[in-house]
């Protein structure tokens, strides 16, 4: 790579900036080498992906040196002389990219805020940026590829690699995993998507596909969306060996065919690569979506276990009779639950001001619950930054089905993929002059991972259940045997007295006897190490 002129140095604003967004096999490698070739477009490379191994091969490369801002010495080596400098990126990529940066305007002094977009921060650092949304149209052959690569450890060859052939004919089919990978690369799709949406991003959108029959007419979109002279630029490709071949099409079809009627994987696939470094892992051995817990205090630990099933309100319920109601205890369960540090009294005077909330703790301290709004409002401060993976939002809500009387439990939903700060949990008082008591270890708050984008991506529709006749028939056999429960249950003699409520629900049978593809009658959380 060569480097642009020295006046990039300071020339915030005067380099022309763009940012490929996208998927991991998609083509995007032989995209960039492609663009690479020309010596117009900046040589687009993964300059954000945290790993200490990448880092330190660009530091090196680069020749940054101890105090150096990394991201002057990547701008400058990574752009052509015509000033255009290109990043691809990958979701996993994008907390150190808004770490290099806000390091970067902290040193040169230039003003920004910690809520700032990524965007913002760009243009903030090198004014103008284009986006370009790289995909792959066939997402089967994309996992499968992914597939291929995870387990092989080979990510791209040049050449002929015999020892790349060799391993990859090793390779058995195995249509769960597949599936875990084809929807792994959908959602990392989706969520480049959504994230344009809400940056109100418009990228421009090239098809790895279109780029395979085309190549030249792409790249000419690309330069224009650029705005590039693309005279006497010759448009070549690489010479690269096709990871894509007769055994790959053959496993399409192959997974297409057991896909037909089978209900959609929900879980991950394995790590693509090793895991960069925390807070930017967003999987992990076995398809797990990690959640962590950074802790901001070694000596105020708050305990986090998975909610428990039970409450003591459906204790005391009539034969415990609230524990029949199957969705009640599995929400109950959909969490964890932050448990309180000490016995914690509250009383507020009804007033809005800061000063209206009496707070006393059986340790006498109040560094850990305050009232920072006033109007009633009492904040825990959570010892904890939480990190999920890219992606995912995270819902602080109060304890499932956990009423407590004169005070309720306020809701926040948290990006914790990127954020940067700890956590809050907060309440308000519903009635003056009431003393309200937390005590030691009563669950105060309720963690629940959201994936980003899964309501918006829901298409709600409105119906008349008479149009789909099998429906309407079930709901009214439904509806029939539900009256006749219930008028039995007044005959001493009837069965239903001896069966005490109705099961299908909690045994995933339908009133017609037809078994539910997947049934769960409890979540098995997996716990926080130490607790």
């Amino acid at each position: 790579m060569s480097s642009a002129s020295q006046d990039l140095d300071q020339g915030i604003g005067r380099v022309k900036v763009y940012v490929i967004c996208t998927v991991q096999r998609s083509g995007s490698t032989v995209f960039c080498e492609a663009v690479h070739k020309t010596n117009s477009a900046g040589y687009p490379a993964e300059y954000f992906d945290d790993a200490p191994s990448t880092m330190a091969f660009w530091r090196k490369h680069f020749r940054c040196e101890s105090g150096d801002d990394l991201f002057d010495k990547i701008v400058q080596g990574g752009s052509t002389k015509n000033g255009v400098f290109g990043i691809k990126l990958h979701l996993t990529h994008l907390e150190a990219l808004r770490k290099a940066l806000t390091d970067s305007l902290q040193a040169k002094g230039i003003e920004h805020s910690p809520d700032d977009s990524l965007d913002t921060l760009l243009k903030l650092r090198l004014g103008d940026v284009r986006y370009v949304w790289l995909r792959r149209d066939n997402k089967v052959l994309q996992g499968i590829s992914h597939f291929k690569a995870v387990k092989t450890g080979i990510w791209s060859s040049e050449g002929k690699n015999d020892d790349r052939m060799k391993i990859d004919q090793g390779l058995a089919f195995d249509g769960p995993e597949i599936d875990r990978h084809v929807k792994w690369v959908t959602e990392q799709d989706a969520h480049w998507g959504h994230h344009f949406k809400i940056n109100a991003i418009s990228p421009l959108t090239l098809v790895y596909e279109d780029f395979v029959k085309d190549p030249k007419r792409v790249l000419t979109d690309f330069f224009d969306h650029l705005d590039i002279p693309t005279e006497g630029i010759a448009f070549d490709l690489p010479p690269r060996e096709r990871q894509s071949d007769h055994r790959s099409k053959a496993w399409e079809e192959r997974y297409r065919q057991g896909q037909q009627g089978r209900a959609p994987s929900t879980q991950r696939p394995d790590a693509a690569r090793p895991a960069p470094a925390a807070p930017t892992q967003n999987r992990s051995e076995g398809g797990a979506i990690p959640l962590t817990a950074y802790l901001l205090n070694p000596d105020g630990a708050m305990k986090i276990e998975p909610a428990s099933a039970r409450r003591a309100w459906m204790d005391q319920t009539s034969n415990r009779f609230a524990y029949r109601c199957l969705p009640l205890a599995l929400a109950n369960q959909a969490g964890w639950v932050l448990l309180n540090r000490e016995r914690t009294e509250l009383i507020w005077n009804g007033s809005n001001g800061l000063d209206a909330m009496t707070i006393v703790t059986s340790m006498g301290r109040q560094a850990f619950v305050k009232s920072h709004f006033g109007h009633g409002i009492i904040t825990f401060l959570i010892p904890y930054l939480f990190r999920t993976p890219p992606g995912y939002n995270l819902l602080m809500r109060g304890p499932a089905n956990h009423p407590k009387d004169g005070i309720a439990p306020l809701e926040g939903l948290i990006e914790a993929d990127w954020t940067q700060a700890g956590a809050t949990m907060n309440w308000r008082m519903t009635r003056p002059e009431t003393r309200v008591v937390f005590e030691k270890d009563e669950p105060i708050a309720m963690l629940v991972p959201m994936r980003r984008g899964e309501l918006e991506a829901v298409e709600p529709h409105l119906q008349a259940i008479a149009d789909h006749p099998a429906l309407h028939e079930g709901y009214q056999r439904w509806a029939e045997s539900r009256k006749q429960f219930n008028e039995d249950l007044a005959n001493a003699n009837a069965s239903a007295r001896k069966q005490g409520w109705q099961k299908h629900y909690m045994q995933g049978v339908s009133v017609t006897n037809e078994q539910a593809l997947e049934h769960q009658t409890k979540l098995d959380l997996k716990p926080f190490p130490g607790f």
